[in-house]
């Protein structure tokens, strides 16, 4: 959750509208499991490094997946 807090600042002040995941949603109104994977989808390109994220070496080991929406 805190990775979704920091991704929403930095596309806030990129002006990048974003929605998440289906798993980490429910989460943000009634806390009661950890999800592993967020999934963040956004209208435009997000700079990641900024929200304190690094590249994750293969999709297993990644707990922030960004898709881009046209």
């Amino acid at each position: 959750m805190d990775q979704a807090r920091r991704v929403l600042g930095t596309a806030k002040s990129s002006q990048v509208r974003i929605a998440v995941s289906a798993d980490l949603g429910p989460d943000l109104l009634a806390p009661w499991r950890h999800p592993t994977l967020t999934i963040v989808y956004a209208d435009g390109q997000i700079p990641l490094e900024e929200s304190g994220m690094v590249p994750a070496e293969g999709q297993a080991d990644a707990s922030l997946v960004l898709r881009i929406t046209e």
